[in-house]
Protein backbone atom coordinates (compact mmCIF):
# COMPACT_ATOMS: atom_id res chain seq x y z
CA UNK A 1 0.00 0.00 0.00
CA UNK A 2 1.15 3.47 -0.50
CA UNK A 3 1.82 6.24 2.16
CA UNK A 4 -1.17 8.35 3.45
CA UNK A 5 -0.71 12.06 3.83
CA UNK A 6 -1.83 12.92 7.08
CA UNK A 7 -1.55 16.38 8.86
CA UNK A 8 0.05 17.47 11.45
CA UNK A 9 0.94 16.38 14.56
CA UNK A 10 0.77 18.50 17.67
CA UNK A 11 4.46 18.81 19.40
CA UNK A 12 2.09 19.48 22.68
CA UNK A 13 -1.03 19.60 24.42
CA UNK A 14 -2.44 20.83 27.45
CA UNK A 15 -5.99 19.26 28.84
CA UNK A 16 -6.54 22.08 31.57
CA UNK A 17 -10.00 23.00 30.11
CA UNK A 18 -9.11 26.33 29.03
CA UNK A 19 -10.50 24.94 25.16
CA UNK A 20 -7.47 25.88 23.85
CA UNK A 21 -5.25 22.72 22.86
CA UNK A 22 -6.69 20.87 25.13
CA UNK A 23 -7.01 17.45 22.74
CA UNK A 24 -4.40 15.65 20.88
CA UNK A 25 -5.81 15.34 17.50
CA UNK A 26 -3.95 14.44 14.18
CA UNK A 27 -4.81 16.08 11.29
CA UNK A 28 -6.18 14.35 8.14
CA UNK A 29 -7.06 11.07 10.86
CA UNK A 30 -9.31 12.10 13.56
CA UNK A 31 -12.89 12.32 12.86
CA UNK A 32 -12.42 10.82 9.67
CA UNK A 33 -12.80 6.86 8.46
CA UNK A 34 -8.64 6.15 7.83
CA UNK A 35 -7.86 3.00 10.02
CA UNK A 36 -5.35 4.42 12.78
CA UNK A 37 -3.80 3.30 15.43
CA UNK A 38 -2.11 5.55 18.48
CA UNK A 39 0.51 4.50 21.01
CA UNK A 40 1.28 7.13 23.47
CA UNK A 41 4.23 6.30 26.21
CA UNK A 42 5.72 8.17 29.07
CA UNK A 43 9.38 9.21 29.51
CA UNK A 44 10.27 5.95 30.87
CA UNK A 45 8.86 3.84 27.86
CA UNK A 46 5.31 2.48 29.89
CA UNK A 47 2.35 2.55 27.37
CA UNK A 48 0.03 4.95 28.85
CA UNK A 49 -2.79 5.14 25.74
CA UNK A 50 -3.80 2.74 23.50
CA UNK A 51 -6.77 3.18 20.77
CA UNK A 52 -6.35 0.88 17.43
CA UNK A 53 -9.18 3.08 15.81
CA UNK A 54 -8.33 6.38 17.23
CA UNK A 55 -9.91 8.08 13.35
CA UNK A 56 -13.49 7.46 15.22
CA UNK A 57 -12.21 9.58 18.22
CA UNK A 58 -13.85 12.85 17.09
CA UNK A 59 -11.93 14.81 19.52
CA UNK A 60 -8.92 13.17 19.87
CA UNK A 61 -6.99 12.06 23.60
CA UNK A 62 -8.20 13.93 26.14
CA UNK A 63 -5.11 12.91 28.06
CA UNK A 64 -6.60 10.50 30.37
CA UNK A 65 -4.72 7.07 30.26
CA UNK A 66 -6.13 3.83 29.31
CA UNK A 67 -3.18 1.33 29.44
CA UNK A 68 -0.87 0.56 31.63
CA UNK A 69 -1.22 0.68 35.72
CA UNK A 70 -2.63 3.83 37.06
CA UNK A 71 -2.11 5.88 39.95
CA UNK A 72 -5.01 7.40 41.63
CA UNK A 73 -8.17 8.52 40.01
CA UNK A 74 -8.76 6.63 36.69
CA UNK A 75 -10.36 9.61 35.49
CA UNK A 76 -7.42 11.72 36.50
CA UNK A 77 -5.18 13.23 33.51
CA UNK A 78 -1.59 11.57 32.95
CA UNK A 79 1.17 13.84 34.61
CA UNK A 80 2.73 16.91 32.91
CA UNK A 81 5.86 16.01 31.20
CA UNK A 82 7.45 14.50 27.83
CA UNK A 83 5.57 11.61 26.23
CA UNK A 84 6.13 9.58 23.08
CA UNK A 85 3.85 8.35 20.84
CA UNK A 86 3.56 5.57 17.27
CA UNK A 87 1.18 6.50 14.59
CA UNK A 88 -0.05 4.10 12.25
CA UNK A 89 -2.08 4.95 9.47
CA UNK A 90 -3.57 2.16 6.97
CA UNK A 91 -5.66 3.05 3.69
CA UNK A 92 -5.66 6.25 1.51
Amino acid sequence: SSPVAIGEIPGGFSPNGDNINDSFVIEGVTGTDKKAEVYIYNRWGHLVYKNLDFAKETNGWDGRPNSGVVVGNKDAYVPDGTYYYCVKVEGA
